[in-house]
């Protein structure tokens, strides 16, 4: 059984990048929800779990998150490295990104079981 953990699809641009672009742009807007906050994460868990820990993408990744997690998000902050990683992304294949959504799947039931 393959699992889908992504709001978006591997590399078509309208749903990769628009529900990023979106949802950087709802920051601080009322409408923003936690839907643009799964878009953006999901970005940088991708970038992170394909990547080694030591490299400048993983670096990006875990900064990204580290901005996501404040209790009040910057636009200005945020910004950078999450369309960094998304340009970054373009540039995988299907099969990297598949491989890396597949590990954090099985990461997230073993931690709910």
């Amino acid at each position: 059984m393959r699992l889908k953990l992504r709001p978006f699809g591997i590399k078509d641009r309208s749903k990769t990048e628009l529900p990023t672009l979106i949802a950087l742009s709802a920051i601080g807007q009322p409408w923003f929800s936690e839907f643009h906050l799964a878009d953006m994460q999901i970005v940088g868990m991708v970038c992170e779990a394909m990547e080694p820990k030591d490299n400048d993408v993983s670096a990006t990744a875990r900064s990204l998150l580290l901005a996501l997690s404040s209790e009040v998000l910057d636009a200005d902050e945020v910004g950078p490295p999450l369309m960094e990683l998304s340009n970054w992304m373009q540039r995988q294949s299907n099969g990297r990104i598949q491989q890396a959504l597949d590990r954090l799947a099985h990461q997230s039931q073993r931690l709910a079981a």
